[in-house]
């Protein structure tokens, strides 16, 4: 003959932890104490499992809401951290040409004027890339279309471009 539990199982807490588990009914039939029998009946009489799912469904889209956020938030201090490089980038080409412009400074290289030329396209398709727009050559159509800060951009790496090749 079977013996009956202390008291009466907590349906609602069973229930709840079902619905909101991974495990079978096996697991929580054990961890509450009921008999699998039971435990199952419940399942298929209340539909348990279509509300797990349902359940499921309603976390994976929270899941998917708080991840995009957060994707969201980072890209943005990515990018932001993107303009900034761009700019110490320019910042550093700029220097090196100032420096071999100087009065009795050493006349770079074909190497050195590659690195630096490299240098400032490598800046501009960072840039361009961190405010949102292509890095492909925008040809004569020019960049319509596209912010105004990247006209300022895209002019500033020219007239870099223009004196350093005016220069050697």
């Amino acid at each position: 003959m079977a013996t009956k539990p202390e008291k009466p199982a907590n349906w609602e807490r069973i229930r709840f932890d079902f619905i909101n588990g991974v495990g079978d009914a096996a697991f929580y039939a054990a961890k509450h104490k009921v008999s699998i029998h039971a435990l199952r009946k419940r399942v298929t009489k209340f539909a348990w499992m279509e509300d797990r799912r349902k359940e499921a469904t309603k976390v994976v889209l929270a899941s998917q809401e708080v991840a995009t956020k957060t994707r969201g938030q980072e890209l943005a201090e990515f990018d932001k951290q993107d303009t900034s490089l761009s700019r110490a980038l320019r910042g550093l080409a700029a220097g090196m040409i100032g420096e071999a412009r100087k009065p009795g400074a050493k006349r770079l290289s074909p190497t050195e004027a590659r690195t630096i030329a490299s240098l400032i396209e490598s800046a501009q398709k960072i840039g361009r890339i961190a405010l949102g727009a292509t890095t492909e050559n925008v040809g004569v159509g020019g960049l319509a279309g596209a912010p105004p800060v990247l006209h300022a951009l895209t002019d500033e790496v020219k007239q870099a471009k223009s004196a350093f090749l005016n220069e050697y």
